[in-house]
C-alpha cells in the first residue's frame, strides 16, 4: 500500500468511496445522490474545503482510503469497506499527526468515535442530539 497526495485523476474513485461512506455511516440511503451528481458534489463539498488531501492506494494503484485535512482538523477520513482492518485508518491518522504534531481535531458521528479514541483522541463535546461528537488529539 502506498500513501501519497491525492491526484485529480482519482476524483471518480474517491467520490464513489465518499458516497458509499455517507450511506453507511450516516445512514443517508434515503438521500442517495444520483451517480452523475456524486463527483461534482464531492469536488465542491470535500475537495473545496480541503487544505490537503492524502490517499492510500493498493498494489493495483486503486484508491482504498482518503484523508482530508483542513488546517488542524480532520475533515474526512474514509477507508473502503473491503480494505478495512488492514491498518489504512491507523496509517492516515499517524500521517495527520505528523503533519500537525501540535494537535488535531475531528467532528464525527458517535459510532465512529471509538476508532479515534483508540488512536489517542479524547472526546471534548457531544451534539445536542447525542449522535455526533468532537474529539481532539494533543501530544
Amino acid at each position: 500500500m502506498c500513501l501519497r497526495r491525492f491526484s485529480n485523476l482519482e476524483l471518480g474513485r474517491a467520490a464513489m468511496m465518499w458516497d458509499a461512506e455517507q450511506i453507511e455511516v450516516l445512514g443517508q440511503d434515503n438521500v442517495r445522490y444520483r451517480d452523475e451528481d456524486v463527483v461534482p458534489l464531492f469536488r465542491d463539498i470535500v475537495i473545496g474545503a480541503a487544505d490537503s488531501l492524502w490517499v492510500i492506494a493498493d498494489c493495483s494503484n486503486t484508491v482504498i482510503a482518503l484523508l482530508v485535512l483542513k488546517r488542524h482538523h480532520i475533515a474526512h477520513l474514509y477507508v473502503d469497506r473491503s480494505s478495512r482492518r488492514r491498518g489504512c485508518g491507523r496509517r492516515l491518522i499517524e500521517h495527520a499527526k505528523g503533519q500537525f504534531p501540535e494537535g488535531l481535531s475531528v467532528h464525527t458521528v458517535l459510532r465512529v468515535a471509538p476508532f479515534y479514541v483508540r488512536h489517542g483522541f479524547v472526546q471534548v463535546a457531544v451534539s445536542e442530539c447525542g449522535t455526533e461528537v468532537d474529539l481532539e488529539w494533543r501530544p
